[in-house]
């Protein structure tokens, strides 16, 4: 056993004492050894006698002050760090490197959300944020480096939004950020050195292997700056009943990016991350403010004066031009003389039919996302595989909110005239169709 120890050390000299002993448990020929029986500090003094030490990095010099939130969501710390080294999708035989954007909460400890990307850009660090708010609620206030991405309009009006408030630390002193600093030395040293050895070549396999990393050791795991000796998730759950939650349809709207626009004369467009969107003739020539989603290049929103004024669409370029589109070229049609029973069945029609109140329905209307899935779970008969419910979700974040009747009207009918074998995809487009496209 202590040969096989020596080995795993010598092989990745920053493992930790407690990882060798993971390690060991999936070694050849120590499928028999009970690991639970062994001293962990025994086996370090045996290590260090050998010659199998521990390489420790070099921390910064200096004494600091400590500090720490009373309650969890009073302070989440952000940043960003270098991940590992995995083959390129676009090209195999070249190496591209991973970057980890991470949040932290304070007072617990616990990672919101942290997740490794190709990139440390704008949209990877929303992407991050949104998945921690959902899951976690949200911080009173924020605290981060200097990064260009922190100080980006578009995070600092989802902030406003939400009510958080964005504060910085000093430049080049990361100390002051001890903990998200602490947290992602603690990935490097107690994750990236196993995940470089386990035969990872996908980014979908490493950011599989960092959640059940988290979930099962990192947020399991005692911590000893915590009061009481508790880990992470034990000290989240004093504080639970404190938590805002964030809906939906607030963090979509929050999340939206935006940048001003004059909207072309000639072809009334608007142009955003090289595409065009075709907006209204009525528009040419104004200043308008387009606010999109950052994975969403279907549409954009036009806004004016603080008001939505329409949905763009991408332009579609025709073969031909339509001229009857352009003012002055339309020819006028006579107006169609008024009789009294049309004039009277509209009126009653009116009367009787209330307008629908849009997207200001009554909370218990709308459907909320473990209602959405346990919908298609009933109507499709059969219980749904994780890729089908990670399409689905994707599918609800993009488009809520959803009235509850509408989807399970329209999904029932789609499976008794299509059956319930068909993607995810296509029922999704008639939900799109009949519900998104109906409200706009």
């Amino acid at each position: 056993m202590l040969q096989a120890a020596m080995a795993l050390r010598k092989q990745e000299t920053s493992l930790s004492i407690p990882q060798v002993l993971d390690l060991l448990k999936h070694s050849e020929g120590m499928e028999a050894v009970d690991v639970q029986e062994i001293s962990k500090s025994t086996l370090n003094r045996q290590l260090n006698r050998r010659g199998a030490k521990k390489n420790r990095p070099k921390m910064e010099a200096g004494t600091f002050q400590r500090w720490q939130q009373k309650f969890v969501n009073d302070l989440w710390q952000g940043d960003c760090s270098d991940g590992l080294w995995l083959p390129d999708p676009s090209n195999p035989k070249r190496f591209k490197k991973t970057y980890l954007i991470s949040f932290v909460d304070d007072a617990s400890r616990v990672v919101p959300h942290a997740q490794f990307y190709w990139d440390m850009k704008l949209p990877s660090l929303l992407d991050c944020f949104r998945k921690a708010l959902l899951k976690r609620g949200k911080p009173e206030r924020t605290y981060c480096d200097n990064a260009w991405i922190y100080h980006s309009t578009t995070l600092k009006l989802l902030c406003a939004e939400l009510d958080i408030k964005p504060s910085f630390c000093t430049v080049k002193r990361p100390p002051g950020k001890g903990k998200i600093e602490r947290h992602i030395f603690t990935v490097q040293a107690g994750f990236n050195n196993v995940a470089e050895h386990a035969g990872i070549n996908t980014l979908d396999e490493l950011n599989s292997f960092f959640f059940a990393w988290l979930s099962g050791k990192y947020h399991k795991n005692v911590h000893s700056e915590l009061e009481g000796k508790m880990s992470p998730m034990e000290r989240w759950q004093l504080d639970k009943e404190r938590i805002k939650r964030v809906s939906p349809v607030e963090l979509r709207r929050g999340l939206m990016m935006r940048c001003s626009r004059t909207v072309n004369r000639k072809t009334s467009s608007v142009r955003v991350d090289n595409l065009h969107y075709q907006a209204s003739l009525a528009l040419a020539g104004e200043q308008v403010e387009v606010r999109f989603h950052f994975n969403d290049d279907s549409e954009v929103e036009i806004w004016q004066r603080g008001k939505l004024i329409e949905i763009a669409r991408p332009v579609v370029v025709g073969t031909n031009i339509d001229f009857s589109k352009y003012p002055g070229k339309t020819k006028e049609e006579p107006r169609g003389t008024t009789y009294p029973a049309f004039k009277a069945y509209r009126m009653a029609l009116v009367e009787q039919e209330k307008p629908d109140a849009g997207t200001f329905v009554a909370p218990s209307t709308l459907i909320t996302q473990g209602e959405f899935l346990d919908l298609f779970t009933e109507v499709l008969g059969s219980v749904l595989s994780e890729s089908q419910r990670e399409f689905l979700i994707d599918f609800f974040l993009r488009h809520a909110p959803f009235n509850k009747e509408k989807v399970k009207v329209r999904l029932e009918q789609t499976v008794e005239a299509a059956g319930a074998h068909m993607h995810m995809r296509a029922y999704c487009e008639r939900l799109f169709e009949a519900v998104v496209q109906t409200r706009r």
